[in-house]
């Protein structure tokens, strides 16, 4: 990988972070304000596919990058799933949505549905990958070392449910993490 693709995707992630809060924070709005309806979860729909399917193309170059500087191959198979669930969690919670906001009856069912099937899975496969990527010793960055732990702490918010709101705050410091490692293996770009 060369020193502007690491770049690149590091702003990447950053961007990501930074519509994902835009939309999470609009969508509160929305909900407090009581203009949620279908043009809004079409929008949202929309832009919820585009972020995750940026999300498997960040996860797809952070295996490169892992291959390519620290020779590790460890965790492809958990980043390859990792990746996968979060775009079929997203297709899957967009169409609860929309079943819920068909039927307003089933929308507590719609909600505990999406946590069983969407949450607690991706808490998993979190866990698993941050425990994958600890194995890789000493010889990692620090940054590297606090990616794999919020990876772990993110996961056990996810998979515990009550520790939830926890988890949108680890996430936001685990992808802070992903785009700062991009950015120093851009400064080190001599592995080229």
């Amino acid at each position: 990988m060369d020193k502007t693709h690491l770049k690149v995707t590091g702003w990447l992630v950053f961007t990501r972070i930074a519509i994902s809060f835009s939309v999470l924070i609009f969508m509160i709005i929305l909900q407090i304000t009581r203009h949620y309806g279908p043009v809004w979860l079409l929008f949202r729909t929309v832009v919820s596919l585009g972020l995750a399917l940026l999300y498997v193309y960040i996860l797809y170059s952070f295996r490169r990058l892992l291959h390519e500087q620290y020779n590790f191959h460890g965790a492809d198979t958990v980043i390859a799933v990792f990746a996968w669930l979060s775009l079929a969690g997203e297709v899957l919670d967009k169409g609860s949505e929309l079943v819920a906001l068909l039927n307003p009856e089933i929308k507590w069912y719609m909600a505990g549905l999406r946590v069983l099937v969407i949450i607690i899975p991706i808490g998993i496969i979190m866990i698993m990958y941050g425990l994958r990527m600890l194995k890789m010793g000493d010889a990692v960055s620090h940054i590297l070392k606090l990616y794999s732990y919020s990876l772990v702490g993110t996961g056990i918010c996810m998979v515990s449910v009550i520790l939830l709101p926890f988890a949108l705050i680890l996430g936001l410091v685990m992808d802070i993490l992903l785009g700062m490692i991009f950015f120093s293996a851009a400064d080190d770009a001599e592995f080229v």
